[in-house]
């Protein structure tokens, strides 16, 4: 047999398994643990939970998926060409534009506070994701060209300024971004927005993409009907009601959690 088809029947195997049981199959002989450590195994994210841990992966492995737990400042010039990140803590601002080129970045930690300025040098990735950034209108027409954006806020953090950070539970949105922002997103393929102040003509804006996450307090049934081309829609609005959807034609709007508007 064809040493190539060997080969592929290898990855194809070691795609099927956990990521985690990989260097057991180095044992296997030189050819297979080379295969191993140089092989990118794209489609796997492996978790790293100390320093040591990825001490070693940088200097033996090719992996390109990595969720860290830990503090990772100090080797973030050694991850900003891998191709998806999942960042459990904090990230300096300075070192934010330092991952440009990776495909997907999400920033899990809350607490920190991630400048526009910071996040939008991000601009050519294809998929970011984060938990702790306040959006503005004009880190939104930066980012525009991205495939994806998830920009979900704790339900326990907004801000009444770009200064001040403050302790609530105000509906968790980014009351930064408005219709003027939401214009720059029109061609996202993906979006998971917490816009309040975003209105029916804002929505309209969106009727390209595939999916929509949105909450916002004044969409109305008119804009939901109009976007009947997305594939789906998962939306949390003060007022659409359960009857409301049922009558708009569009099969691909899941309505949640509900405000009644007369209580």
């Amino acid at each position: 047999m064809n040493s190539m088809h060997i080969y592929d029947i290898f990855v194809l195997i070691c795609n099927e398994i956990k990521i985690q049981k990989l260097p057991k199959l180095e044992l296997v002989s030189k050819y297979h643990k080379h295969n191993i450590k140089n092989f990118e195994w794209i489609n796997n994210t492996l978790l790293v939970t100390n320093e040591l841990l990825l001490q070693h992966i940088l200097q033996n492995y090719n992996f390109r998926n990595l969720q860290i737990t830990f503090d990772a400042n100090a080797y973030i010039g050694d991850l900003q060409g891998f191709h998806t990140l999942i960042l459990d803590n904090y990230i300096h601002p300075d070192n934010v534009s330092k991952l440009k080129k990776c495909h997907t970045v999400h920033f899990i930690c809350g607490p920190s506070h991630l400048p526009n300025e910071n996040l939008q040098k991000l601009k050519y990735c294809h998929t970011i994701r984060t938990y702790s950034a306040i959006i503005t209108n004009e880190c939104l027409k930066k980012l525009k060209n991205c495939h994806k954006l998830e920009l979900r806020y704790p339900q326990s953090f907004i801000t009444n300024n770009l200064d001040h950070i403050m302790t609530s539970y105000i509906n968790f949105a980014n009351p930064f971004i408005t219709d003027y922002g939401i214009k720059y997103l029109k061609n996202c393929h993906t979006l998971y927005l917490n816009t309040p102040y975003v209105t029916n003509n804002g929505i309209l804006q969106l009727k390209k993409c595939h999916t929509l996450y949105l909450n916002s307090w004044h969409i109305r049934n008119k804009s939901i009907k109009k976007l009947y081309k997305c594939y789906k829609i998962y939306l949390l609005t003060q007022y659409v009601t359960p009857e409301h959807i049922k009558k708009l034609g569009n099969d691909n709007v899941v309505h949640y959690n509900v405000v009644d508007v007369n209580e």
